[in-house]
């Protein structure tokens, strides 16, 4: 242990004199360097080597600097490009979502332009009135159809029958009007119309049994609705109508409107 402790020491002190004989060599050189130059040339070779030494510190600073110039450039280059290409990225993904909603739009569209054209409509085509008699009621039949192509089925109907000079109001139906059961739950397709079996009957009064028979400017009023269901877009419709008739006479629409 001892002798590893002094083996140490040894070279610790060797390796400090030889530090201490380099820097004594370089002494003598710059000594021996002094002695042999006058002193205005050793002068001007120490200038001269500090000048190389400083020349050469600042040619690596510059090429470091310039190195480091480059690379700040390049990746600002990089940073740009890739904002370039993100840009051009989002805006190629906002194109191609603005297009697919456009497509979805235009199905949207052309589906329900398809659902107004094929749509269960209903209209009443035709129409005829009974001449009343004394003691018999005022008959009239009817014919429906559905002039869309979507099949339909009636939900509610209801008619009265007036006879008058002038035409009611519309909105009496809902205040006089009882349900008209002999057409609810049957459907109505396209080209296929409701039975013939739709008929109105109505027991007139004297009032307008009078009429009828002591004038000629009366008219027979048909007002009322029909509520039916589009079985394929399950859309609640309703037709109204209010028909002007008499025998001898071509019957008029007043009101004739099919609306959701």
């Amino acid at each position: 242990m001892k002798h590893t402790d002094d083996l140490k020491n040894n070279i610790g002190t060797n390796a400090m004199n030889e530090k201490q004989d380099s820097n004594n060599k370089t002494n003598l050189k710059e000594k021996a360097l002094e002695q042999n130059l006058p002193k205005d040339s050793y002068k001007k070779a120490r200038h001269k080597r500090k000048f190389d030494e400083l020349q050469r510190i600042t040619i690596i600073t510059i090429i470091t600097l310039i190195i480091n110039v480059v690379l700040v450039l390049s990746n600002l280059f990089l940073v740009h490009n890739a904002t370039i290409s993100n840009n051009i990225a989002k805006k190629s993904l906002d194109e191609v979502q603005e297009t697919i909603q456009n497509q979805r739009n235009a199905i949207k569209e052309s589906k329900h332009q398809f659902e107004i054209l094929n749509a269960s409509f209903l209209s009443l085509t035709n129409s005829e009135i009974e001449v009343a008699k004394a003691g018999k009621p005022l008959q009239t039949r009817l014919k429906v159809e559905n002039l869309g192509r979507y099949p339909c089925k009636i939900v509610s109907c209801k008619i009265i029958t007036s006879v008058r000079i002038s035409p009611p109001a519309f909105a009496e139906i809902y205040r006089v009007a009882p349900d008209y059961t002999d057409i609810i739950n049957k459907y109505i397709l396209h080209d296929n119309p409701l039975p013939s079996s739709f008929r109105t009957r109505q027991i007139l009064n004297l009032r307008q049994e009078k009429l009828i028979k002591n004038t000629t400017n009366y008219f027979v009023y048909l007002t009322g609705f029909i509520k039916y269901k589009d079985l394929i877009t399950n859309n609640i419709k309703m037709y109204g109508f209010q028909l002007k008739m008499k025998p001898g006479y071509e019957t008029q629409y007043v009101i004739n409107k099919d609306s959701i």
